[in-house]
């Protein structure tokens, strides 16, 4: 005689999440608007890699750059429990190149280098914006939809930006589906 087991014999432990004496409700909220940042990641991604891939295939035109720049960003670096009064900076760079272009009979102007954006060290900024001298005639690739939308490096992004938002919308969206399930299991 052999031994079956019958799924009514399978005994799963039950967990039970404390909510800190918090109502249901807040939980549920809570694990809501952390599921509602990841999906909003999740779809600014997937809409940079769709605008990036679908360049690939727009149209070209002759342009001009009108006007090049760097911008220095800096972003505050210090943690809290570094010494008070001591700041650290980190400071990056990013490259714009002005130019103009005519679809038509209409004209445009845009500084939209490829799609992302991407933070640099100050001389590979300057490199880029030296590929780019003013006046310098440039092949403009534009969305013939939308002809006001255009790049001059087309394809995907670049940059680590794609790659963050992909994994916070991840992270985001798990963790929010995680504490909507708690919110919603526990007892009120």
């Amino acid at each position: 005689m052999t031994a079956r087991t019958r799924l009514e014999d399978i005994s799963v432990p039950s967990v039970t999440f404390r909510t800190g004496g918090r109502p249901p409700f807040v939980i549920t909220a809570i694990g809501l608007a952390f599921l509602a940042i990841g999906l909003g990641a999740l779809y600014g991604w997937r809409r940079m890699r769709a605008a990036g891939k679908a360049s690939r295939t727009w149209p070209a035109t002759q342009g001009r750059v009108t006007a090049t720049h760097i911008t220095v960003v800096e972003k505050d670096m210090t943690a809290v429990d570094e010494q008070p009064g001591v700041r650290r900076v980190s400071t990056r760079y990013l490259p714009e190149v002005t130019y103009e272009y005519t679809v038509g009979t209409t004209s445009y102007s845009n500084n939209r280098l490829t799609f992302g954006t991407k933070l640099m060290s100050q001389n590979d900024a300057a490199q880029v914006v030296a590929q780019y001298p003013v006046q310098r005639q440039v092949t403009v690739y534009y969305d013939a939809g939308q002809p006001q939308s255009s790049v001059l490096e087309r394809g995907d992004v670049y940059g680590c930006w794609p790659v963050v938002a992909l994994l916070a919308g991840l992270l985001f969206a798990l963790v929010g589906a995680l504490i909507t399930a708690i919110g919603l299991s526990a007892k009120g």
